[in-house]
């Protein structure tokens, strides 16, 4: 606490009187605050990646909020270890397809968990149960208490926004309500039927412009697996024919290079062009001693756009905004047909095999105005992807061919470093010529093609209780590209320590070295502006803490710095961050309050504060500028029936107005 203490004085001496006196006041209060504490682990902190680690490495606000809902999602539907079916073992985030296999055999030698410890029987099981925890249950026979009951019905809904009178300024095209909603319901007729339906609205839209998705979801005992019918994803090998969008479990930390395909999932998020909008069905049959999956696809999705005056699509639109006239113009201009099929042959234990094959159109011709991206009519990918044992090792890797001719591949092995710790590598080339709207496979850019590079993730342990993990990856873009006409090439490296020196303390170090080659504006010369090619580096550095004050109370800290530097400019712009909250959580009651202190030399120096928020939120807010963010979190649960949560957050920059944000949840369980 000492540390703690010295630190917000350091940062204080910029600020006001009247600050330090908010903030003393805050930390008075925050000595009875909390954070959502999961269900209790094998130990109060844990070397393993929590969600904030996870959220870590996402730098884009779609998948960053893709993962909170996700997770948010697995949190109220837990998965059954002993009923599961293989894609929803998959669809855990740290689940890899080893540990589905190793769950699903011992299933078959008629094993019944009896809790979520003896995955600790299960090779690597102990590291296991620290990645999934929150996520998973064990069901039993026996009756269980109405508050560990799995709910029949699940109805969440939330409000969110800024007040009136605060920070955003108004654009009088603006059509709705500064306001953010969001309804999911969910129904469990049955262990083999659901149903789901979801509304959200974002801010400055109006109530009818909002987006509504459902699904209803049959699991088959025989040769039927599965039936969906409406809204779904479909996960496929490395990601090189198939993928959702924004998918983003962990990067390349700790060898989640390798991705576990082969999943069809209902869809049951806000992302408004991350889905299949159709029908899927799943059949198997074993051909001893192999298990065969085939999943067919027929979908017809609306899509957004900007169309032309001759009715071509110059770019698709998928940011889900539409707050102006505008905007709803661009909303399902297009359709895209697609009907696919994936193949999947697994040999329990020693790898598998899959072939993935999917045909679309478009109802308009797609010509992108700068030239880069898919073009043209149809899309046409088919490609085959496999996995193989050899002994402690894994290899993996996905060939694919495109329509015109392009190929992309990616070919990779895990392997363990003594008994503690996985190296894994890939390589990987997306060339020019391939082009798939549908593809999301490993690599620094948010789209699989014209890219050649080479990756490395390790997770290790050093000694008891130290954990290192990482990842460095290099690669050449040897086409154009928005950023830069000529060749260039991009690379990015994160190491990160993490300690338990002592019982109820968790610290962590990490360091982050991101560079890229872009064209800038050079202004000044003779000859007017002009662009160069030049590097831009992004570096970081943030110090953790976590500490256990009493048995229901957390103190967590974060300093954090961070350089931007442009070669061609020769300017470096730096950023400084210290945040505190505590965590209060007594299972019926549960509170944080904390504050962020930061100064920010621009929005590319921007730091990220990794605050409690209400589920299926997100959690980061960029912070720029010179100034404070504060917050406190508040959740009640003591019926088993119902739980409440609001938010209450303001941001105080220098020169700009004071931000207050409100957001208010309730979920209902029956």
């Amino acid at each position: 606490m000492l540390l703690t203490v010295i630190c917000h004085f350091l940062t204080l001496r910029r600020f006001t009187k009247g600050r330090t006196a908010a903030l003393a006041f805050g930390l008075a209060v925050g000595g009875c605050s909390e954070a959502l504490a999961q269900d209790p682990s094998p130990e109060k902190f844990s070397p393993g990646l929590s969600e904030e680690d996870l959220l870590e490495v996402i730098d884009d606000e779609i998948a960053s909020e893709n993962m909170a809902e996700m997770l948010s999602w697995l949190r109220e539907h837990p998965v059954d270890l002993n009923s599961a079916w293989r894609d929803e073992l998959l669809a855990i985030p740290g689940m890899r397809d080893e540990d589905a296999d190793a769950i699903l055999r011992a299933r078959e030698k008629e094993v019944e968990f009896q809790s979520v410890v003896d995955l600790r029987q299960l090779p690597g099981g102990a590291e296991l149960i620290e990645r999934i925890l929150p996520y998973v249950f064990v069901g039993s026979r026996r009756p269980v208490t109405p508050s560990k009951r799995i709910p029949l019905v699940v109805l969440t809904s939330r409000l969110s926004g800024f007040l009136p009178g605060t920070t955003r300024s108004s654009d009088p095209d603006i059509l709705g309500a500064p306001v953010r909603s969001l309804s999911r319901l969910s129904v469990r007729f049955s262990d083999r039927l659901r149903a789901g339906v979801l509304f959200e609205k974002d801010s400055g839209e109006r109530w009818n412009d909002g987006f509504v998705s459902g699904y209803v979801s049959f699991r088959g005992n025989g040769v039927l697996e599965q039936l969906i019918l409406g809204d779904f994803n479909v996960d496929a090998g490395q990601g090189l024919v198939l993928w959702r969008a924004g998918d983003g479990w962990g990067g390349g930390t700790g060898g989640a290079i390798r991705r576990s395909g082969g999943r069809l999932l209902p869809y049951h998020m806000s992302d408004e062009s991350g889905f299949l909008r159709g029908a899927a069905v799943v059949l198997k049959t074993r051909l001893s001693p192999l298990q065969v999956r085939c999943v067919l696809l027929l979908s017809r999705t609306p899509l957004a756009a900007n169309v032309n005056d001759k009715g071509v699509v110059t770019s698709f639109y998928s940011s889900g905004l539409y707050r102006t006239d505008a905007e709803l113009e661009k909303r399902g201009i297009v359709h895209e047909v697609l009907a696919g099929t994936r193949v999947e042959a697994n040999l329990r234990g020693r790898g598998a095999i899959g072939v993935t094959f999917y045909r679309s159109s478009f109802g308009r011709v797609v010509q992108p105005g700068s030239g880069f991206g898919f073009s043209g009519e149809r899309s046409q990918v088919v490609g085959t992807d496999a996995s193989l044992v050899l002994g402690p090792a894994r290899l993996f890797g996905e060939i694919a061919k495109s329509e015109g001719g392009g190929t992309g591949w990616i070919a990779g092995a895990t392997m363990p470093v003594d008994t503690t710790g996985k190296l894994s590598i890939a390589w990987r080339d997306y060339s020019i010529a391939f082009n798939n709207p549908h593809a999301r496979a490993y690599g620094l850019q948010s789209i699989t093609t014209n890219e050649r590079g080479v990756s490395i993730g390790w997770l290790m342990s050093l000694v008891p209780g130290v954990v290192l993990r990482g990842h460095a990856d290099h690669c050449k873009i040897p086409g154009s590209t928005y950023t830069s006409i000529l060749p260039r090439t991009s690379s990015d490296m994160m190491v990160e320590v993490t300690a338990l020196p002592a019982s109820g303390i968790r610290l962590g170090f990490a360091l982050r070295m991101r560079r890229t080659e872009v064209m800038q504006a050079v202004t000044g010369l003779s000859t007017g502006p002009t662009r160069v090619q030049g590097t831009f580096d992004r570096n970081s550095a943030r110090i953790t803490g976590r500490l256990e004050l009493a048995p229901h109370l957390e103190s967590r800290i974060r300093i954090e710095h961070v350089e931007s530097r442009s070669s061609v400019s020769s300017k470096t712009e730096k950023g400084t961050m210290l945040s505190q909250a505590f965590r209060y959580n007594t299972g019926r009651v549960e509170c944080e309050c904390g504050a962020a202190f930061f100064e920010s030399e621009s929005y590319n120096a921007r730091l990220y504060d990794y605050e409690g928020n209400l589920h299926g939120a997100v959690q980061s807010p960029a912070l720029s500028g010179r100034g404070s963010r504060w917050h406190i979190l508040f959740c009640w649960g003591s019926f088993p029936w119902v739980r409440l949560a609001a938010k209450y957050a303001v941001s105080v920059v220098e020169r700009s107005p004071i931000a207050r944000e409100l957001g208010v949840q309730a979920e209902f369980r029956f």
